[in-house]
């Protein structure tokens, strides 16, 4: 059983039990941790604030939760390791903000961790900020005591999607065809 937390543009934490996916937040629209360009939740009453008393379009909205928020609304950059090298030195700001992501990050691992009822053989953080040392070693100390944590950086889902078609034309798998 593992729980896999991908840091990229979205944050995307799943529980695998057994290798099936059980659970995931929707990073791609912005659900789950704050990101490097997304929100991540936000409490309704003050999304529905924003919308009306500021009389933004559904585009201006949506590019502002979406492809504005998170690291990109503070610092004007998705960089974390700028960001990083902000609060090493000595930026305060850049420091609580990566320790939020951190401890947003660390909170929705831990939520998957009773998704799979405490029985988590490993977590892996894979993606761009995974190269953070702040940012993993923060969230290493917060969650360690769940199961081992591994790291991955970088971006591999473009070989993982290659890979899956391979297996499905060799006939190893059979593909899932997702509607709706």
């Amino acid at each position: 059983n593992i729980i896999t937390a991908h840091l990229g543009g979205g944050i995307t934490v799943a529980a695998h039990d057994k290798g099936r996916v059980v659970d995931v937040n929707n990073g791609l629209d912005g659900d789950g941790p704050f990101s490097a360009n997304r929100t991540g939740q936000v409490p309704i009453r003050e999304l529905i604030r924003y919308c009306f008393d500021f009389g933004y379009s559904k585009e201006e909205v949506t590019k502002t939760f979406i492809s504005q928020g998170g690291l990109y609304s503070y610092f004007g950059t998705v960089n974390a390791q700028k960001i990083e090298a902000m609060a090493n030195a000595g930026d305060e700001n850049a420091d609580l903000i990566l320790k939020a992501m951190a401890y947003c990050l660390s909170k929705e691992i831990g939520s998957n961790a009773s998704v799979l009822k405490g029985k988590v053989d490993a977590i892996a953080l894979t993606g761009g900020m995974a190269y953070s040392r702040f940012i993993t070693s923060e969230i290493i100390q917060s969650v360690s005591w769940i199961a081992p944590v591994h790291i991955y950086p970088g971006e591999s889902e473009m070989e993982a999607l290659a890979y899956g078609a391979l297996s499905d034309l060799r006939g190893e798998e059979k593909a899932i065809i997702f509607e709706g």
